[in-house]
C-alpha cells in the first residue's frame, strides 16, 4: 500500500470529503458532490442508508474527475468503507496499485 493510500485509510470522514472536493469531480447533471456527500459526514447513519446514498451518487450522477470516475477514486472507496457501505470493487481497488 502506498503512503497516500495508508494516509487515506486512517483519515476521518471530513478529511476524505475534503480530499474528494480537492479533486474537482463534476457531474453532467451539474450537481455539487459536496451537497450529496454531506449526509455521509453524519456519524449516526446506518449501513443500509449509507450504501443507498453512495450507490445513488454513483448511479445517478456519474461524477468524473481528472483521475477518472468517482467510483474508482481511492478517497471515495475509503469514504464508502468508513460509512460501512463498501462498493462491489472495493477490496480489489485498494489492493491494486
Amino acid at each position: 500500500m502506498t503512503a497516500a493510500k495508508t494516509e487515506l485509510a486512517v483519515a476521518s470522514r471530513e478529511a476524505l470529503g475534503r480530499e474528494l472536493r480537492d479533486h474537482d469531480f463534476e457531474s453532467p447533471a451539474g450537481v455539487s458532490l459536496d451537497v450529496l456527500i454531506a449526509p455521509l459526514m453524519q456519524g449516526d447513519l446506518d449501513a443500509n442508508t449509507a450504501r443507498k446514498i453512495c450507490d445513488d451518487i454513483e448511479r445517478n450522477y456519474r461524477f468524473y474527475g481528472e483521475e477518472g470516475p468517482l467510483r474508482d477514486a481511492v478517497s471515495w472507496i475509503e469514504l464508502r468503507r468508513r460509512v460501512c457501505a463498501p462498493g462491489p470493487s472495493e477490496p480489489r481497488a485498494l489492493l491494486d496499485g
